[in-house]
Protein backbone atom coordinates (compact mmCIF):
# COMPACT_ATOMS: atom_id res chain seq x y z
CA UNK A 1 0.00 0.00 0.00
CA UNK A 2 3.07 2.54 1.02
CA UNK A 3 4.62 1.37 -1.96
CA UNK A 4 1.29 2.40 -4.28
CA UNK A 5 1.26 5.85 -2.35
CA UNK A 6 5.16 6.80 -3.03
CA UNK A 7 4.68 5.57 -6.86
CA UNK A 8 1.91 7.67 -7.46
CA UNK A 9 3.73 10.85 -5.81
CA UNK A 10 6.64 9.69 -7.51
CA UNK A 11 4.48 10.00 -10.45
CA UNK A 12 2.80 13.17 -9.61
CA UNK A 13 6.61 15.04 -9.01
CA UNK A 14 7.93 13.85 -12.28
CA UNK A 15 4.60 14.79 -14.14
CA UNK A 16 4.45 18.14 -12.53
CA UNK A 17 8.71 18.91 -13.40
CA UNK A 18 8.07 17.17 -17.13
CA UNK A 19 5.60 19.62 -17.33
CA UNK A 20 7.43 22.75 -16.31
CA UNK A 21 10.57 21.74 -18.14
CA UNK A 22 8.69 21.43 -21.32
CA UNK A 23 7.28 24.78 -20.82
CA UNK A 24 10.20 26.31 -19.82
CA UNK A 25 12.19 24.85 -23.33
CA UNK A 26 9.20 26.07 -25.39
CA UNK A 27 9.58 29.56 -23.76
CA UNK A 28 13.33 29.46 -24.49
CA UNK A 29 13.03 28.57 -27.93
CA UNK A 30 10.28 30.91 -28.46
CA UNK A 31 12.39 34.08 -26.87
CA UNK A 32 15.92 32.37 -29.15
CA UNK A 33 13.13 32.60 -32.34
CA UNK A 34 11.91 35.99 -31.77
CA UNK A 35 15.73 37.06 -31.57
CA UNK A 36 16.43 36.00 -34.49
CA UNK A 37 13.83 37.58 -35.85
CA UNK A 38 14.20 40.65 -34.30
CA UNK A 39 17.95 40.56 -35.86
CA UNK A 40 17.02 39.59 -39.00
CA UNK A 41 14.68 42.76 -39.36
CA UNK A 42 17.57 45.03 -38.41
CA UNK A 43 19.69 43.64 -40.75
CA UNK A 44 16.94 43.69 -43.38
CA UNK A 45 16.76 47.40 -42.81
CA UNK A 46 21.13 48.03 -42.87
CA UNK A 47 20.64 46.48 -46.11
CA UNK A 48 17.80 48.88 -47.30
CA UNK A 49 19.50 51.61 -45.50
CA UNK A 50 23.02 50.72 -47.55
CA UNK A 51 20.74 50.42 -50.66
CA UNK A 52 19.51 53.86 -50.52
CA UNK A 53 22.90 55.95 -49.51
CA UNK A 54 24.04 54.32 -52.78
CA UNK A 55 21.27 55.35 -54.89
CA UNK A 56 22.08 58.98 -52.98
CA UNK A 57 25.40 58.52 -54.00
CA UNK A 58 25.43 57.45 -57.60
CA UNK A 59 22.08 59.72 -58.28
CA UNK A 60 24.58 62.95 -57.35
CA UNK A 61 27.47 61.69 -59.55
CA UNK A 62 25.18 62.00 -62.62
Amino acid sequence: MIGIVVGAALAAATTLLGTWFGTWLTRRHQRADAAIAEREQRLAQMQQLVIAVGEMMSARTL
